[in-house]
């Protein structure tokens, strides 16, 4: 029964009434972070430089996947050559492996077609780095920059991973793209060789002995965001087979054997497989997580990922 002394039901009502407030309040600001922090993640996924990237960092970034693929800095030339070849031929040697590789992610295709002829493209990447060199390259500035700088560190030994993919990615950011350019290139490499030589055939018409670097962002821009989305696809599942890789290493450690592990914070890894596994799946991003309770919503979720289609 409502308290006569008030029209509202007196202080027990309004307390009641406050509580639900400050609930109301509490849900709508965990919600408002929630969405804040989606828009993050898909902002940062989207345009992966928060500031102006230095030079250099387009090379690393438009490289990675050649490493991923196991090129290395000694084939950097032999791929310019490769490239020289212009869209047309390119396009034919990608048609003589189609048949028996047709699903093949195209990068790993690279050394197989390097080894068919490998003196001759390495001839024609010394031709094409002559005549970057003598100005006859078309381009100046920072790509130049980066592409000179490239070659001067060509002959380190025992180069690490991002020397790798610094002398491979420079040729692409010399021809035009940068490192938003990726995860596109990323998509467009895993339609297979099939896929790839059609678009080269198309731009052969009219362009059969351009240089295909300068080809690619033409090739792009015709399916920007189907390239994206399968290039994100591509490169989570790359990360998730690295995160398994570690995680089962560990365990034969001995260490995951205890429970001690699991209340604490999740790992940075951790943190960044879970935010992207949601946005590959379009869920809600999870709140914060235990280091015990990411791995579990990681194992549950990550199969769906894994075997999910790029359209």
């Amino acid at each position: 029964m409502a308290d006569k002394s008030s029209p509202r039901g007196g202080p027990k009502r309004a307390k009641r009434d406050a509580d639900t407030r400050a609930l109301i309040n509490r849900l709508e600001s965990r919600a408002a972070l929630i969405a804040s922090e989606k828009a993050t993640a898909l902002g940062v996924l989207a345009a992966p430089g928060l500031v102006e990237p230095h030079r250099s960092h387009h090379a690393y970034a438009l490289g990675g996947d050649q490493v991923d693929c196991e090129l290395a800095t000694s084939d950097a030339r032999a791929m310019r050559g490769l490239m020289s070849l212009g869209a047309t031929a390119l396009a034919a040697l990608l048609d003589s492996v189609a048949a028996a590789q047709p699903s093949m992610h195209v990068t790993r295709l690279w050394s197989i077609l390097l080894a068919t002829d490998r003196d001759r493209f390495e001839a024609r990447g010394t031709a094409v780095d002559r005549n970057r060199l003598v100005g006859g390259g078309g381009t100046a500035g920072d790509e130049k920059t980066v592409f000179e700088a490239s070659l001067a560190s060509s002959g380190i030994v025992d180069a690490h991973r991002d020397q790798h993919a610094f002398a491979l990615g420079s040729d692409l950011f010399y021809c035009g793209l940068v490192a938003n350019d990726a995860i596109p290139m990323l998509g467009l490499m895993s339609t297979g060789p099939a896929c790839v030589a059609a678009e080269l055939r198309r731009l052969g018409r009219g362009q059969a002995t351009t240089y295909v670097g300068r080809l690619w962002r033409e090739i792009l821009a015709r399916r920007r965001d189907d390239y994206e989305a399968r290039g994100r696809l591509v490169s989570w599942q790359r990360r998730w087979a690295r995160y398994n890789v570690a995680f089962e290493a560990w365990r034969q450690s001995g260490r995951a054997d205890t429970v001690e592990w699991r209340p604490k914070p999740m790992t940075v890894g951790q943190r960044h497989m879970v935010r992207d596994t949601a946005i590959v799946l379009g869920i809600e991003i999870p709140a914060a997580m235990s280091r015990g309770a990411a791995h579990d919503w990681l194992m549950a979720n990550g199969a769906n990922a894994l075997f999910r289609k790029a359209c």
